[in-house]
């Protein structure tokens, strides 16, 4: 598997620093639902760090009950480019499509027990809003 060289490295990690700085002031929206009206299967998962960093593991599990793995995951890669951890490219290729099949898992049954969270909002997005200025 490459390697991130450590610069490449940090700057993911002050990327991710001033993500969370934007969640924590309430300018982040996620683009996907932004444009499209439609939640991605890690909806939630910004809330559920934003509340974290307020000590609030309630709302952290309510808003995305698998940011442990998210964080698992995130140290997992870490150990893995500072060459902590060795794994093979094949094992590492099955631990992601594993942890995307429980993502969208999770997500169908978030759908279908109508968790207010992943809600579909078509008449909020982008994509309908340029279409209605169109059409006018």
């Amino acid at each position: 598997m490459k390697k991130f060289d450590k610069k490449s490295l940090i700057i993911i990690i002050v990327a991710l620093l001033l993500f969370l700085i934007l969640a924590l002031l309430g300018i982040y929206k996620c683009p996907f639902e932004y444009i499209l009206g439609i939640p991605c299967p890690t909806c939630g998962i910004t809330r559920a760090f934003v509340s974290l960093l307020h000590f609030n593991i309630t709302d952290s599990f309510y808003y995305y009950a698998l940011w442990p793995l998210a964080v698992l995951f995130f140290i997992f890669i870490i150990l893995i480019q500072l060459n902590i951890l060795k794994v093979n490219k094949k094992i590492f290729n099955i631990i992601c499509i594993i942890l995307a099949i429980i993502i969208l898992i999770y997500f169908i049954i978030r759908h279908i027990n109508g968790s207010e969270i992943v809600q579909i909002h078509f008449d909020e997005s982008l994509i309908y809003k340029i279409y209605n200025f169109l059409i006018r």
